[in-house]
């Protein structure tokens, strides 16, 4: 049987057993990263796309699907502490705000 990230399967004799797994921990690492990147670019602040890309290197698997947001921006609009604004080129650039 194949295994996700998000879920655990186990197989009893004939039935199989879909458990969620606690995505806490890498959440709280995921975050963490974020911030520490961001804060990191200092006050030119961080391309979204840019950030995205740094975040899916490290976690291989990671899918924001998994956390409950449709989209990686919306994704990061929710972590305390950052801020997404468009440029004079229109890319989305996220800054620190605290």
């Amino acid at each position: 049987m194949e295994e996700t990230p998000s879920f655990q399967l186990e197989r009893i004799n004939s039935s199989v057993t879909v458990t969620i797994r606690n995505n806490q921990k890498t959440n709280q690492e995921i975050v963490s990263q974020i911030i520490s990147a961001v804060r990191s670019a200092g006050n030119k602040g961080m391309g979204l796309s840019e950030l995205s890309n740094m975040l899916h290197q490290k976690y291989l698997n990671f899918n924001v699907k998994d956390y409950g947001y449709s989209k990686f921006s919306k994704f990061v609009e929710n972590i305390n502490g950052l801020a997404i604004q468009t440029n004079s080129s229109n890319f989305k650039v996220v800054y620190w705000n605290k």
